[in-house]
C-alpha cells in the first residue's frame, strides 16, 4: 500500500471518529462517493505538495 493511501486511512478512520452521526446518516453508496472524492482530493493535494517541493529544490539547485 503506498504512503498516501496508508495516510488515507488514517484520515478516513479519524473523520468517522469525529463524525459518527455523518456516518450513521449516509447511504453506504453515498458514504463510498464521499469517501472516494476525499481520496481524490488528499492524493491532488500529496501530488501538488510533491511537485511545490520538487519545484523549490530545482529552483535551489540552479
Amino acid at each position: 500500500m503506498a504512503v498516501v493511501d496508508i495516510a488515507f486511512e488514517q484520515w478516513k478512520k479519524d473523520f468517522w471518529a469525529v463524525n459518527p452521526d455523518l456516518a450513521a446518516r449516509l447511504h453506504p453508496t453515498v458514504k463510498d462517493a464521499l469517501m472516494q472524492a476525499c481520496r481524490f482530493a488528499y492524493q491532488a493535494g500529496k501530488e501538488h505538495e510533491r511537485r511545490k517541493a520538487d519545484s523549490a529544490q530545482e529552483a535551489s539547485d540552479a
